[in-house]
């Protein structure tokens, strides 16, 4: 059967189209929707274990390695299957380079393939190399007609690409074009998000925000992170009640208390932490400490370790930012991230235990590679704002001493 727009090119996009919508929209995939045939079932095996990757966890490489292994072979030969298989066992595998280069191969032939396009994004987006999607977007314009049923989450990306790249105006044109006939796409409404974020626009994340609430705040994969997004708006626009309010609406999202999604609530008491203004949330911190634990000896993401780091410093283990470098080998990790990833480790440790000329040397000496980390300069911007802190007491002592 033909879905909609359906093209010769769409690659895998083509072999299940009644569920890539859900995918895209970050959404749990209906029991309705069950696979018929082989075919559906080995694309629906690709996709659940390339997502658990996106966790960083090492065990998850190791499991969706073992489904790979598991595929029905003859399925894995299909022509707009084949390369992709391929990217997937170099990536379960940690070979990064060789899963990018397999990827952009496969969507110089089907570059209507948008499903093979968010998953390139997301091993970009993992890796710290996000911009560099900019040259494969342009091959894409050129074959994805605007007709095309997967168009508004292509433009999702697209906007998302466009903002880390610093095109701000681009992104805020192509995220809101990309949610007009789409207003549940979810990606659209965080890549705008993150244009307005990162232009400083606070009232307008806001008004948007609140405007498209019951889009956004019913969704599983992003309604937390898209939250994030409306308390740092409400902090930086000086709300404070709003923002710790909106806040507590975000914990209370979790699905449940160990779920893995705690990155967003450091990512704000981290800034509350550097104000002096966490106090109330003592409690709160120590039990993001304890779930953060869990990620010294089992995640290839120095984003995430970065938050954990952060989680032990806002509740004075510098013994457990030791413990997360000295277990951080570089296993899974490309060499020059990992470098810098321990480089931000070491400033965060040092900065703990009150060496703030050493912890700024390291922020200043790594900053130029930060964004090797992964995420987006939103989440990163931490960085930044840790290195101001530290900045202030270097100057601080000089004074004293002068």
């Amino acid at each position: 059967m033909v879905h909609k727009s359906q093209l010769s090119t769409d690659g895998i996009s083509s072999l299940w189209p009644e569920i890539n919508g859900y995918f895209l929209s970050f959404q749990t995939i209906p029991a309705s929707c069950r696979p018929q045939n082989e075919t559906q079932y080995t694309y629906h095996q690709l996709l659940s274990g390339f997502d658990g990757t996106i966790s960083c966890e090492i065990r998850e490489f190791y499991r969706f390695n073992l489904n790979l292994a598991q595929m029905n072979w003859r399925e894995t030969q299909r022509p707009e299957f084949k390369l992709i298989y391929q990217a997937c066992e170099a990536w379960s595998r940690f070979q990064y380079e060789q899963a990018y280069t397999l990827m952009r191969t496969h969507l110089k032939r089907f570059p209507t393939d948008v499903i093979a396009l968010y998953i390139l994004h997301m091993f970009e987006f993992c890796t710290g190399r996000t911009t560099r999607l900019i040259d494969i977007l342009e091959h894409c314009d050129a074959a994805l007609p605007r007709t095309h049923y997967l168009y508004p989450f292509y433009l999702a990306i697209k906007s998302f690409v466009f903002c880390e790249c610093g095109r701000y105006e681009e992104a805020l044109v192509t995220g809101r074009d990309s949610i007009e006939t789409c207003p549940e796409n979810i990606y659209g409404i965080h890549a705008i998000a993150h244009a307005l974020h990162e232009t400083g626009q606070w009232d307008q994340i806001i008004a948007f925000l609140n405007q498209h609430i019951d889009s956004w705040i019913h969704n599983p994969g992003m309604r937390i992170h898209v939250c994030w997004h409306l308390v740092i708006a409400y902090e930086q626009n000086h709300m404070p009640e709003k923002a710790l309010d909106t806040f507590r609406t975000l914990c209370e999202l979790k699905e449940t208390p160990f779920a893995k999604q705690d990155l967003d609530a450091v990512g704000f008491l981290w800034r509350l932490h550097l104000k002096y203004a966490d106090h109330s949330f003592q409690k709160q911190w120590q039990k993001l400490a304890t779930l953060w634990t869990g990620v010294i000896e089992n995640s290839v993401s120095y984003l995430h370790k970065l938050h954990a780091a952060l989680s032990f410093a806002a509740t004075e283990q510098p013994f457990l930012i030791e413990k997360l470098i000295a277990e951080s080998d570089g296993f899974g990790i490309d060499p020059q991230t990992h470098r810098t990833g321990i480089a931000i480790l070491r400033a965060i440790h040092q900065m703990t235990i009150g060496r703030y000329q050493t912890s700024l040397s390291e922020l200043e000496q790594s900053q130029q590679l930060w964004h090797l980390i992964g995420g987006s300069n939103a989440q990163r911007d931490i960085l930044r704002l840790t290195k101001e802190y530290v900045y202030q007491h270097v100057q601080l002592s000089v004074e004293r001493a002068s």
